[in-house]
């Protein structure tokens, strides 16, 4: 353990607590509770709730420590740090200083704030307690830190962030009310009940010593309990005094709270080493006792005895020429779970200076296998040896060595770059002087003191990189490093990894982009159901499983009929051609034919290029045989398919004999937009456990307040009272209603800003679902749950027979109806407030209780104090001031005074509330201002709601046409000019707040029908903006969007995240889309089979979404844009992140559907070569603005710069042979940097094809080189060329790439 480690883990966390506001969360709670406390005679009604108050004080700090701690797991913080080097005895040191220090600065900011209060008011102590303020004060002390103990514990027992949160409210919150049960007087005189109420809970322990600590009254003559009486002055105190302190006095509850503070440690690291994580690793139970968990290793079977530098488990395998000392040995790798292996045997040997890629689809085991190199899971079986150390004895001293970039990236938002470099030179304790070189290594010196939050995603992903250099690491996991990034960033990344690789480090590399692991990796695994299928270089795997050759095929209308009889061995590509293009498949067997077809083609003046097949290709057939094996034992087809010639593209394809329902236009139906609302509502309800523990927590708080309302026993005067004791039983019901639903509030916040988050709602809402459906829907499941908890507490209160029921029950009834009205839509109101759900559960909660009623109750205190302090015609108008607003704004107050006011208040029972100066003392009126609230929030909720969706019709009166390219100028005057086009974009620009650049500048386009349009462009070019703007989920500031369908029923969208709700099965989902479309019964289902079927979703369709891969959560986002009719359809980055044969499906499933339809397609990527494939039209997007735009093949042939030939020649040959061979057949050869082995590339302006065909195939028979391909300049080398361009332009301008 490092004293560094845990400084650094204190500067870090600290840095954060103060740049997200939390520090100043920590002071300004207890600062209200101080307040309140100190107002006791003016707040007296609520003096019931006080020793509930005084132990809320600290809670939010205790909290946040503890969902920091569950996050750190959920997100991977814990395992990255740990894999590199992080000591976990320092780790939870570091928190745990945290946390106290935290903890102390709330506990001065409490104590320091009551001094002054009590100051100001002139609180008289001795008058309302019996010990002293000093006395009190180290109960406190022990308390705040046991919370933090407390909190500890909680984490070690979770490992879902959002849950964490809720679940420490309820513990907290709920056990907290477990003080009322001292009115019950067996529990009240039982030293076993305050025993194991203190153990569960620490703030019912300090509510104990609160209520201990108070003075019992002076007119008290043997009983237990008195009351303030407004003449006599005597204290407000309903509690039985006399009876805790004689069992459980002040110094047994300190007493117990050490027994607390020390408890909770132990238990929480205990449990911490016991409970397994997500993978699986932990204790024995008895471990503190020498029991281990027996380990099933026998090294004696799993080191290959001869210890082979070139041994290899795989079935197909590429010796490896050079004479190389591996780096990385492992041997019969194995790892079972429920006696199923899930990695079997593997072995394979790793070296320095080289990138080993390790491939394998979702399932295959490659995932397990990372996690048990890293240490994060233990293996079942096997050896590894890393640098001639040990993995199974040597783990710690590995991980000094090892370096992690993972696929999400695990950075802390509020830090710096330079912060976050600083901090893992720490964990590794190396120096600090390699900072700048890895700063300057990974580009990010000019980045260096901006914090993540307004870093790129490609600044993210290269800080993770960095990351993963820190320490001199030799071995470096990089996990999807460029996933989500564009063509230029990606290669930005690989120059990066080049680098490194030289710097004797061993690299191991997983990614979805096949091209990045043919240009990057030395060397390849696949894994296939646990085993490694093949190990070798990329041109080994090719060969081993690719199919032959491509032949792209261009000419303007180019039919299949055309060439159809020249290309009789070969086999079409549906899903790569469009109107203009025609793509094969040759085979190996008949390259031989391959010189005459291309002779042939180029005769009709046909373009050619041809390549070899790519990794991905090979990739796909390896999965295709995986499913086709999988698949033969299930007889079921997934779909019926007939294959047809489509005479007007030129191509077949497979087209489904579709239900009429696909077909038919979609039909709007506000009852069924109100019942798809109300399903997905129910379904996400109760299928979280926040939103049980939510639902439970006013029950519990009511339940405690009706017994305290039954058992409560009064005394002296108010024994014969009964009009006042009525009045204080409706008194403490209303209160803890107030706390049971400001602690309830999180089950209605979460969803509205969930679906905020990741755009379900405005996914919705912009394809038909109407404003009023969405929120109708959603509001009739919510109140229908709140009326169970009203139910439960008239059923209570009847079987209880309480008169403060009983007596009032129509009154009763109504204040809870409009109170539920009120507050509900408040707090979808308070939604709008949040972006995040994780900070919505985070804050909401104390601020409902905190701001929602304890601020208005703290300022009517006050107000009224300065009023009996000084009664001017100033503060007299300053009280009623604040009671209007508070009347107007906050359901809570009108709630609690509504229910207090409803039995007839006397002059006495006025000043039970403290001698309040009420606006009013009828009930009435605060219940009509229930109402009135409801109808505020509703349609302050509309004009919200109204206001994202309106379109703009505003034209920039600065527009200049001058720097338009004359493509893009032609096609904004065929729009200005007027077209049919089903979608237009007429001169819109878009500009964000605090930029003084456009986002979008001056886009113009129209899309015909049936027709896809494809947009790429860099980060931060304006892809997803303009996505936005033309589905109109955000405004544009200039310009005009037209759409022909008046109805955004027509309009399908998959944003470029997942808009989906874990908790909904796929065939939920379906259903909740088809239903706000206007589908239902018999069309529904049909629907619903049919997207399921064509998405390849039909095995998952009762699978949850939140556990589909990430592949097929993409192609569920698809089937919701596509279905219910629509006929046009915006696709912002579908492909992100998915598999190459996911892609594929998401392709013919997206080309099926226009084909049906007929419908309309905009589609983002930063995927060129899908683009390209795809589109009818492309448009390239730089700093906003189109800079080319029109067919595919035509900005080909416009911005292309030649032919670019690519060699793969023999080791005996140099570079420098093959390019003098070349040179004496062909003119004009300009040489490629190329950083692949054996690899020349050239680029040539013009070429006769057949002739360099024959050409490099002569040179192939000579076994001169091995293989070979011709293309034309691909639209990747055009956007790569116009991306430096907008990165000069951000540059320039300081520009923040999203």
């Amino acid at each position: 353990m490092s004293s560094k480690q845990i400084k650094a883990m204190i500067i870090k966390n600290f840095k954060i607590s103060f740049r997200n506001g939390e520090l100043y969360q920590d002071i300004v709670i207890p600062v209200f509770v101080a307040c309140m406390l100190s107002l006791k005679e003016q707040l007296s009604a609520l003096n019931q709730i006080l020793p509930l108050l005084y132990s809320f004080a600290v809670l939010p700090t205790a909290r946040s420590i503890m969902v920091h701690l569950v996050e750190e797991k959920s997100k991977k913080y814990k395992e990255l740090q740990g894999i590199m080097g992080l000591n976990q005895s320092a780790y939870k040191i570091g928190w745990l200083l945290t946390g106290y220090l935290r903890m102390t600065l709330a506990l001065i900011a409490f104590f320091l704030f009551q001094i002054i209060f009590n100051s100001l008011i002139q609180l008289d102590w001795d008058f309302y307690y019996i010990n002293s303020f000093t006395q009190l004060m180290w109960p406190y002390i022990v308390y705040g830190y046991a919370s933090i103990n407390q909190s500890f514990l909680f984490a070690s027992v979770m490992n879902e962030s959002r849950i964490a949160g809720e679940v420490a409210t309820f513990f907290c919150v709920g056990f907290s009310f477990f003080i009322f049960l001292t009115f019950i007087e067996q529990a009240a005189t039982s030293i076993l009940f305050y025993i194991l109420v203190g153990l569960m809970s620490p703030q019912c322990n300090i509510g104990f010593e609160y209520i201990t600590a108070l003075q019992v009254g002076v007119n008290r003559v043997g009983a237990s309990v008195a009351w303030f009486d407004p003449i006599l002055k005597q204290p407000m105190n309903i509690f039985p005094v006399i009876l805790i302190n004689e069992t459980y006095d002040l110094q047994a509850s300190g007493y117990q709270l050490i027994v607390t503070l020390f408890l909770y440690l132990f238990l929480a690291l205990y449990f911490d080493q016991v409970i397994p994580n997500e993978y699986g690793i932990s204790q024995h139970p008895l471990f503190l006792l020498g029991i281990n968990y027996k380990e099933n290793v026998k090294n004696g079977e799993c080191l290959l005895s001869e210890r082979q530098k070139d041994a290899t488990s795989a079935h197909y395998y590429e010796n490896i020429r050079e004479h190389l000392e591996p780096s990385i040995y492992v041997d019969n790798l194995t790892k079972s779970f429920n006696n199923k292996k899930v990695v079997n045997n593997l072995t394979l040997r790793l070296y320095e200076k080289q990138i080993f890629c390790l491939l394998g689809h979702n399932g295959a085991g490659k995932t397990t296998t990372i996690s048990m190199l890293t240490g994060l899971i233990n293996k079942s079986k096997g050896k590894i040896q890393m640098y001639d150390m040990n993995f199974d004895t040597q783990l710690k001293d590995i991980r000094k060595h090892i370096g992690l970039c993972t696929q999400q990236d695990c950075l802390y938002e509020y830090l710096t770059v330079r912060e976050h470099l600083n901090f893992f030179a720490e964990i590794k304790q190396s120096n600090k002087s390699e900072i700048d070189d890895i700063l300057e290594k990974t580009e990010l010196k000019n980045e260096m003191n901006q914090i993540v939050q307004t870093l790129s995603k490609g600044s993210q992903r290269k800080l993770s990189l960095a990351i993963s250099l820190i320490g001199n690491s030799k071995i470096i996991f990089l996990d999807e490093p460029t996933s989500g990034m564009d063509a230029f960033s990606r290669r930005q990344i690989w120059n990066i990894l080049q680098k490194i690789k030289q710097e004797e480090r061993t690299i191991i590399l997983t990614t979805h982009h096949l091209d990045e692991a043919e240009i990057l990796a030395d060397r390849i695994g696949i894994m296939q159901r646990g085993e490694l299928l093949a190990e070798g270089s990329c041109d080994f795997i090719k060969k081993t499983f690719g199919e032959g050759y491509t032949l792209n095929l261009r000419k303007e209308s180019i039919k299949y009929q055309d060439v159809s009889e020249i290309l009789t061995k070969g086999k079409i590509i549906p899903e790569q051609c469009h109107k203009s293009q025609l793509t094969f498949q040759i085979s190996f067997e008949h390259q031989d034919k391959l010189e005459t077809i291309c002779e042939k083609l180029e005769n009709q003046g046909i373009e050619i290029d041809l390549r070899l097949n790519t990794l991905e290709e090979a990739f796909v057939k390896i999965g295709e045989h995986e499913q086709l094996e999988l698949s033969q034992s299930n007889t079921r087809k997934s779909m019926s398919l007939q294959i047809i010639e489509n005479t007007d593209e030129g191509y077949q394809q497979f087209i489904e004999n579709v239900p009429m329902s696909v077909r038919d236009k979609p039909i709007y139906s506000l009852w069924n937009q109100c019942l798809a609302m109300f399903q997905r509502r129910f379904y996400t309800t109760i299928r979280t456990n926040t939103n049980i523990l939510a639902f439970f927590m006013p029950l519990l708080t009511i339940l405690l307040g009706l017994l305290v309302a039954k058992f409560v026993q009064f005394s002296g005067r108010l024994s014969r009272n009964d009009e006042a004791q009525l009045f204080l039983k409706i008194s403490i019901l209303a209160c803890v209603g107030v706390v049971g639903f400001t602690f309830n509030s999180t089950l209605y916040v979460t969803l509205p800003v969930l679906e905020k988050e990741c755009q379900l709602k405005e996914v919705m809402i912009c394809s038909g679902c109407r404003i009023f459906g969405y929120w109708l829907g959603t509001f009739l499941f919510d109140f229908i749950v709140y009326s169970i908890i009203i139910v439960f507490f008239l059923i209570m209160g009847a079987i209880l027979s309480l008169e403060a029921i009983t007596s009032f029950w129509w009154q009763t009834v109504l204040i809870y109806l409009c109170f539920g009205l009120s507050y509900i839509t408040c707090i979808y109101l308070c939604s709008f407030l949040f972006d995040n759900v994780a900070k919505a559960m985070k804050l909401f909660v104390f601020y409902s209780f905190f701001y929602g009623f304890c601020l208005p109750m703290v300022l009517l205190g006050l107000t009224n104090f300065l009023y009996h302090l000084d009664s001017i015609y100033f503060f007299e108008i300053l009280v009623y001031t604040f009671q209007v607003i508070f009347m107007i704004t906050y359901p809570f107050y009108n709630y609690y005074f509504a229910y207090a006011c409803m039995p007839h208040l006397t002059k006495g029972l006025k000043a039970e509330l403290g001698g309040l100066h009420l606006i009013t003392y009828e009930s009435y009126w605060y219940v009509i201002m229930l109402i009135y609230q409801f109808f505020q929030y509703s349609l302050l909720i509309y004009y919200l709601e109204r206001r994202k969706i309106q379109r703009n019709f505003k034209f920039n009166p600065d527009i200049t046409d001058n720097n338009l390219e004359d493509d893009v100028y032609q096609e904004q005057q065929k729009v200005l000019n007027g077209s049919n086009d089903i979608i237009q974009a007429i001169q819109v620009f878009k500009k964000y707040q605090n930029q003084q650049q456009f986002a979008l500048n001056n886009i113009s386009f129209g899309l015909k029908e049936g027709e896809i349009m494809g947009i790429i462009g860099p980060n931060g070019a304006g892809k997803s903006t303009l996505i936005n703007v033309l589905t109109n989920i955000s405004q544009s500031t200039y310009g005009m969007v037209k759409i022909q369908y008046a109805d955004q029923l027509h309009v399908g969208i998959c944003p470029q995240y997942d808009c989906i709700w874990e908790n909904l099965t796929v065939k939920e989902h379906l259903h909740v889309f088809s239903k706000l479309r206007g589908l239902s019964g018999q069309n529904q289902q049909e629907a619903v089979t049919y997207y399921l079927q064509n998405a390849e979703l039909y095995n998952f369709r009762n699978t949850r979404a939140g556990q589909l891969s990430g592949g097929n959560k993409r192609k569920l986002c698809v089937a919701l844009a596509l279905i219910g009719g629509s006929d046009i359809i915006f696709f912002d980055e579908p492909t992100t992140g998915v598999d190459p044969i996911s892609r594929r499906t998401l392709f013919k499933t997206l080309k099926q559907n226009v084909s049906i339809r007929n419908c309309s397609v905009v589609i983002t990527t930063h995927t060129i070569e899908e683009a390209e494939n795809l589109s009818d039209t492309l448009g390239i997007l730089i700093g906003g603005q189109f800079i080319c735009y029109g067919e595919p093949n035509y900005l080909k042939e416009k911005y292309s710069d030649g032919y670019y030939i690519s060699i793969l020649h023999s080791e005996q040959y140099e570079d420098k042979e093959i390019l003098e061979m070349l040179k004496k057949q062909l003119n004009n050869i300009n040489q490629i940097k190329e950083v692949r082995k054996n690899y020349l590339t050239i680029n040539i302006k013009i070429i006769s094809f057949h002739s360099t065909f024959k050409l490099l195939n002569q040179l192939k028979q000579q076994k001169i080189i091995q293989e070979f391909s011709i293309s034309k300049s691909s639209l990747e080398n055009i956007f790569v060329l116009f991306t430096k361009q907008q990165n000069e332009i951000n540059d320039q301008l300081g520009v923040k790439v999203e």
